[in-house]
C-alpha cells in the first residue's frame, strides 16, 4: 500500500447495504478478526484491537451507499481522532503564527523598523514540515496494521459478494 495522507478505496458489491453491514458485523465479531468495530445505519468504524493498539494505530471508516449495482463501499484510513486533531491543531497554530508574524513584520518594515518578526516565518515553515514528516513516519509505523485491516475488509467484502452472487443464481 503506497504512503498517502488518509488513504481511501471504494468497491461495489452486488447486494443491499443492510446485507453488507450484517455480514461485516458477523465477520468482525469472529474470534479470528483482526479488528473491532462500531456499526451504524450506513457507516462503520473498524479499529485495531485494544491490546495491539499504539499511538499510530489506524482506524478504518466505512460508508455504505445504495448503488445501481448493489452497494458502494467507501473506505478511509485515518489516525485515531485524537491524533488527527493534534495534527490539525499543530497546523492551525503554525499557520496562525506565520500570518501574525507576516503582518507584524510587514508593519515593522513599512514603519522603517527592523522586521525581526519575519524570522518566525522560516521557523514556522520548518516546524510545519516536521509535523508533516511525523505524519509520514506515523503512517509508516502503522503500515502493517493498515495492511491487516485492508486484507480483512477485502476478504470479508469478497466473501459477501460471492454469497450474494451464489444466492442470486439459485432457482
Amino acid at each position: 500500500m503506497p504512503l498517502q495522507i488518509r488513504p481511501s478505496f471504494q468497491q461495489v458489491l452486488p447486494c443491499a447495504p443492510a446485507k453488507v453491514i450484517r455480514y461485516l458485523k458477523r465477520e468482525v465479531i469472529q474470534e479470528h478478526a483482526p479488528c473491532t468495530g462500531n456499526f451504524y445505519d450506513h457507516h462503520a468504524i473498524l479499529n485495531v484491537p485494544e491490546e495491539n493498539q499504539h499511538f499510530w494505530s489506524p482506524q478504518l471508516s466505512l460508508d455504505f451507499e445504495s448503488h445501481r449495482e448493489g452497494t458502494l463501499v467507501r473506505g478511509l484510513f485515518a489516525p485515531h481522532p485524537s491524533v488527527w486533531t493534534m495534527y490539525v491543531a499543530a497546523y492551525a497554530i503554525l499557520g496562525f503564527s506565520g500570518i501574525i508574524a507576516l503582518l507584524f513584520g510587514t508593519s515593522q518594515m513599512s514603519l522603517g523598523m527592523s522586521a525581526t518578526a519575519l524570522w518566525v516565518l522560516p521557523f514556522a515553515g520548518i516546524l510545519a514540515a516536521l509535523v508533516y514528516g511525523t505524519a509520514w513516519i506515523g503512517q509508516r509505523l502503522s503500515r502493517q496494521q493498515m495492511g491487516e485491516l485492508r486484507e480483512f475488509i477485502d476478504d470479508a467484502l469478497h466473501n459477501c459478494a460471492l454469497r450474494a452472487e451464489s444466492s442470486s443464481s439459485l432457482p
